[in-house]
Parts: structure tokens; sequence; C-alpha cells
């Protein structure tokens, strides 16, 4: 597609109707009318900004001020490349992304319901290496240190009753140090 080269004519019209439109999509619309082009919204809107300065205009395609995207409900439950998250609380955070504290992972809240709050610094893993299981009894919770422990220990494993096993064996080490520390 070859750039269109803007005449003085279509220059002037843009200075002249770009205050008091709706946005750019009624003025790209009202140009491309005039002029017999095809150009894009975007392609306008830059040519606006950065050749003309032209700036301030409402643009409708962009969430306005105060806006929320995508305000879902309470208990909404989503699925991103790093787990699946359920949404607990509304918060108006500036954090974008499934995190704390309007987002928890899903896994934590069922644990979290059936047993209380894990504590701090502790996270709920899945026995059976299967991050879509969340049966009760495929779930634990464990630390930073007893996980390095089982991977060095090569422990985990898709058996949840083995990896289980591996967690109580690397707990009973970890309390057998801690005793000998003393």
């Amino acid at each position: 597609m070859e750039k269109h080269r803007y005449s003085d004519e279509e220059r002037d019209f843009l200075r002249q109707n770009h205050d008091g439109r709706s946005g750019y999509q009624e003025l790209t619309d009202m140009f491309n009318e005039r002029f017999g082009t095809d150009l894009k919204v975007m392609t306008l809107r830059d040519y606006c900004h950065k050749r003309l300065g032209l700036k301030g205009m409402k643009n409708t395609g962009v969430f306005q001020k105060g806006g929320k995207a995508r305000d879902l409900p309470i208990g909404t439950i989503r699925k991103s490349a790093t787990g699946t998250y359920i949404k607990v609380g509304n918060e108006d955070t500036h954090l974008s992304g499934y995190k704390p504290p309007n987002w928890m992972p899903y896994q934590q809240y069922v644990y979290e319901k059936a047993n209380g709050p894990i504590p701090k610094g502790e996270y709920v893993m899945f026995l059976d290496g299967n991050t879509e299981n969340f049966d009760l009894g495929n779930l634990a919770v464990i630390n930073r240190r007893i996980s390095v422990r089982m991977a060095q220990n090569r422990w985990y494993t898709e058996n949840a009753e083995v990896t289980r096993t591996g967690l109580m064996c690397v707990r009973l080490q970890e309390e057998i140090r801690r005793k000998r520390g003393q």
C-alpha cells in the first residue's frame, strides 16, 4: 500500500475540522468522503498528532478517564498462561493482570475455603503436577525451601501419593536439621 501524501487542502481541512468532532472515527469518515480516500482511523490520528500537532480530541476507542477495563464480577474464574485465577475483590488498584488483592490463584482459594488462610511465605502446590486438578486431596501447602529440596531429590512426580511421601521426608529432614541446630 502506498503512503498517502497530504495536500495543502487536506491539511487545512484537518485543522478546521479537528475540534468539535466526537472522535477520530468521525473525522476519518468525513475526510474519506470529502477526498475519496480510504484512510484508517489510526493513520489519520497519527498524522494529526505527529505532523499537524493537533491533540486533545476525544478518542472513543480508548478507555476514558475513570473507566474500568473489564469490570468482572467477584467469583469470576479466568485461565491464563500462568494458571487459573479467581476474582476476590474490587479494590481500585493500578495493577494489571491477575494480582492481589483482586485476584488469587484458584488452588489457593480452594485450599483456604477448606483449611483457612495459608501462612505468609507459603503457597499451594499440585501434588500430581496437573494444574487443572483442584481436588482438595491434590493440594498441599509448601514453602520455597521445601520446594527446592523436593526438586533436588527429584521427588516431584505425577503420582500424588509419591509426591506426598516425598514432602513428608523433606519436612522430616528439615525438622531434624532444626532440632540439631538448637
